[in-house]
């Protein structure tokens, strides 16, 4: 080949390779989060190929780190997977649980001494009670002429720590029953004011349990962590007197036996 013709040659390379230094990103080249996933927000695929392979590549994997997301940080794909908030409270029990470990018990330091269950006792289960509490529109006993929602009997799913269904709570009369059969009634020693709009915390004094199971040999068990529950704001007049009104609810319920 002649030396004009390679100098020629060189030259149309050089003006191509700074054509391709010029080209500016392009939007839909930009990985973005879409709809929870990787995605590419306003991409108009082309009838042809792509000249920039890199490019076509980009489009076509989803975005992956190895770096994982700091508490706070939106959520993005970490090898393939959802990378979460390592502060979740699910993914943390999700952790505790697939390495062995059992939840630290229940602590009742925290609460009013009213409803601390006395020495001598210990925690056998934690549950979480979800549902409903029924109220009926009665006269006030001993008020003529007066009337106000008076509490019926709640109907809850119990579930334990980690969201498996352990049992019922239900009413009346108060009754919690395991799955097993085992099923306990109990009689109230102390309540204590929870925050506006929920039911008060509660300890009861348990009955000797029916059945054999879970609940057998129960002493007290502990109504905390209450959430709504409370009364209707609906009028209560005698003119609907016999009315009922269900209102969602959910507690912890602590279940404690002799040490």
């Amino acid at each position: 080949m002649r030396l004009s013709t390679r100098i020629q040659l060189c030259g149309v390379a050089a003006v191509f390779a700074s054509a391709a230094q010029a080209t500016p990103l392009r939007t839909e080249d930009v990985p973005r989060i879409t709809n929870g996933g990787t995605g590419f927000i306003g991409v108009t695929e082309s009838a042809g190929t792509d000249a920039r392979p890199e490019m076509s590549a980009a489009r076509a994997a989803p975005a992956t780190s190895s770096v994982p997301v700091a508490a706070g940080e939106a959520s993005t794909v970490v090898n393939g997977q959802p990378n979460r908030d390592p502060n979740d409270p699910a993914l943390r029990a999700a952790s505790t649980r697939a390495m062995g470990a059992s939840p630290a018990a229940f602590d009742q330091g925290s609460l009013p001494m009213a409803v601390q269950v006395p020495a001598g006792h210990k925690v056998a289960m934690e549950t979480v009670g979800a549902g409903e509490i029924t109220y009926a529109c009665r006269a006030k006993a001993g008020m003529p002429g007066q009337f106000d929602w008076a509490f019926e009997g709640p109907d809850a799913r119990l579930t334990d720590r980690s969201g498996k269904v352990v049992g019922r709570y239900f009413g009346p009369p108060a009754t919690w029953e395991n799955v097993d059969g085992s099923r306990v009634t109990a009689t109230q020693i102390a309540v204590y004011p929870a925050a506006a709009g929920s039911i008060p915390l509660q300890l009861v004094k348990a009955d000797p349990a029916g059945g054999n199971g879970a609940l057998n040999g129960t002493t007290y068990i502990q109504r905390v962590a209450t959430q709504g529950g409370v009364a209707p704001a609906a009028s209560c007049t005698q003119a609907n007197v016999g009315a009922k009104q269900v209102v969602k609810y959910q507690a912890d319920y602590i279940f404690y036996k002799a040490a």
